[in-house]
């Protein structure tokens, strides 16, 4: 079952934690960026564009409910993202994607949208062929690192953004999509 969010207001409403980036610890672990890696969209077509993403994570509010014998496959995972979760961390340059991308800080981000200063035009004028920009959560997984929970969310335009938790397996080192059992939901707008 999936439900859905219509989103009318600002994404970051959705849960994140401490807004204060000065205390964000560098997020350093190797298999989180494997993560981040496998679920941020790669477009062959476009190879010219430059993803934005954002440098500090959010905390999603978790709207995951494994069900049967998906739950004690999924909850050690759930239970280390909420746990990862209450507090902001700092990405770094660890990303292993097909296409070039930069990190750009939080109040960087935010000063694009403050009354004046030009909104999303002034967003794309910095970064013409991003198409927008992402930000995502740190990462939970299970205690052998073989089963991952992420969010991520995709912002594009004035109502145009949308999100969702990731459940992912490790087999045979790579991450893959985890088939379970129980609701999930995704936000759009």
């Amino acid at each position: 079952m999936i439900r859905s969010l219509a989103m009318g207001v600002s994404i970051s409403t959705l849960g994140h934690a401490q807004s204060n980036e000065d205390q964000a610890r560098d997020y350093v672990d190797e298999e989180g960026y494997k993560v981040y890696s496998t679920i941020i969209p790669r477009d062959p077509t476009d190879p010219g564009q430059t993803l934005v993403i954002e440098a500090q994570t959010f905390s999603f509010a978790m709207c995951l409910a494994p069900e049967g014998e998906s739950a004690p496959i999924l909850e050690p995972a759930i239970a280390n993202y909420q746990d990862l979760a209450r507090r902001r961390w700092h990405l770094i340059r660890k990303f292993s994607l097909s296409k070039p991308y930069t990190l750009v800080e939080k109040r960087d981000l935010d000063g694009y949208f403050e009354k004046g200063s030009g909104g999303w035009e002034g967003f794309y004028s910095r970064y013409p062929k991003s198409g927008g920009y992402f930000f995502l959560s740190p990462v939970g997984f299970n205690s052998s690192k073989d089963v991952a929970v992420v969010a991520m969310t995709h912002s594009c335009g004035p109502l145009c953004a949308d999100g969702k938790f990731s459940v992912l397996r490790k087999k045979d080192g790579e991450w893959k999509p985890l088939d379970w059992k129980g609701s999930r939901c995704v936000w759009a707008a």
